[in-house]
């Protein structure tokens, strides 16, 4: 297991913790969201190791759809809401993270 790997499994724990304490504290929806990201992260990580077609494809949207959460994770620390701001930086940095697993076919 490479670095990145850890990371990916770190930030996916991180947003499994946000989205449970969101639950306790009696912010539902906020929660439940960071619990389906986390796991997503989780379901995405081993089968995205393999070969694919269209990898450039792929990792070029997954880079988007990061620097989007990263945005909105900034945007939310703005507007003082520090604990989703913080996990959708997380979910970004994620992301990027995700991108780079992302392996072409050889040959």
């Amino acid at each position: 297991m490479n670095i990145r790997e850890v990371i990916v499994y770190a930030g996916a724990s991180v947003l499994l913790i946000f989205g449970i304490y969101n639950l306790f504290s009696g912010d539902a929806s906020y929660g439940l969201l960071w619990i389906i990201i986390g796991i997503f992260f989780l379901a995405i990580t081993q089968p995205i190791k393999k070969p694919m077609k269209a990898a450039k494809v792929r990792k070029i949207i997954i880079f988007i759809c990061a620097i989007i959460l990263l945005v909105l994770g900034i945007y939310s620390i703005i507007l003082h809401q520090i604990y989703p701001g913080i996990a959708w930086i997380i979910a970004g940095i994620i992301g990027i993270f995700v991108a780079t697993l992302i392996k072409s076919p050889v040959g």
